[in-house]
């Protein structure tokens, strides 16, 4: 909720949530308290809500972080750094990612970036430093045209 009150009003009105299943947080019903009805996507499936996106968000390092990467379009994760442990065997690649201002643990330095970027996020996306981060990801923590990268990735991330 933060995060999507320090972007610019042009990119809070574009921005749409697809909430994880209800699993007894009702987030779904807590951005719609904080942030409005009309933020909610009423897209079901997944990969067309992703396909339609300018930029993806996302707020956890789990599946729909690498499977956001493997759609080419520009994807950003930011989380709070000390919710979530991470393999010893990650941290090289984090910290490229942070570098390349994939991974943020600061939600302001985030809606600076997603500003920053928004009239045109391929010119970042697809900068050498961007494009080398993200070889490097798919190098470490798998490759998406081998049929077991995404169970990989997710071992990978887990301590």
């Amino acid at each position: 909720v933060k995060l999507v009150k320090l972007l610019d009003k042009e990119i809070q009105n574009k921005t749409k949530i697809r909430p994880q299943s209800n699993l007894g947080w009702n987030t779904k019903e807590m951005y719609e308290n904080y942030l409005g009805k009309n933020m909610i996507s009423q897209e079901k499936n997944y990969y067309k809500f992703v396909s339609h996106s300018k930029i993806i968000l996302c707020l956890y390092p789990e599946t729909t972080f690498s499977e956001s990467m493997a759609s080419g379009i520009p994807t950003i994760l930011a989380y709070p750094e000390n919710y979530n442990e991470r393999n010893h065997k990650a941290l090289g690649l984090i910290d490229t990612m942070k570098k390349a201002k994939i991974i943020f643990n600061n939600f302001d330095l985030a809606a600076d970036h997603i500003n920053n970027i928004w009239q045109n996020p391929y010119d970042w996306w697809n900068s050498e430093e961007t494009c080398r981060a993200r070889e490097e990801f798919f190098q470490t923590a798998g490759n998406p045209n081998d049929s077991q990268w995404l169970r990989k990735w997710l071992k990978f991330l887990k301590i």
